[in-house]
């Protein structure tokens, strides 16, 4: 269809699922765990938090957590900001019972309900603070 504009989910060739988006502080010993980037830089933007280290998993696989904590060897605390929906529920309880098991401090981090994930909270958060206010006019 010409003019129309489709988007989709796809993966780019010769992408490494070992490894997600991170960022690292150096001096924490604690890792937050995310689904995606966008998520991760919402919680961010939400909490001014700039001292904690952010992963994102770009997925539901553990597996550029696992590359994550191999390369940090000083990390000994995962909290998990996956999303409100099922399967993001479905994985953090996973995931925490089995870091929990390999002697990791673990938490359950995710967004406020109803909020599906934390991009979304920080959409509505915005709308709140750019929505005119309605004042009533004085009454004599």
């Amino acid at each position: 269809m010409q003019g129309t504009l489709q988007a989709f989910k796809c993966d780019v060739a010769c992408n490494d699922k070992n490894y997600g988006f991170n960022i690292w502080y150096g001096q924490s010993d604690e890792v937050m765990v995310f689904e995606a980037a966008i998520d991760l830089m919402s919680y961010v933007e939400i909490r001014g938090d700039y001292v904690t280290n952010k992963l994102a998993l770009g997925m539901l696989s553990d597996a550029p957590l696992a590359t994550f904590l191999e390369e940090h060897p000083k990390v000994s605390k995962i909290s998990f900001c996956l999303d409100n929906d099922e399967p993001g529920r479905k994985a953090a309880e996973a995931l925490m019972e089995k870091y929990y098991g390999l002697d990791y401090e673990v938490e359950d981090c995710p967004p406020p309900k109803p909020f599906k994930d934390y991009n979304q909270w920080l959409q509505e958060a915005k709308k709140c603070i750019s929505a005119p206010v309605q004042r009533k006019a004085a009454v004599r």
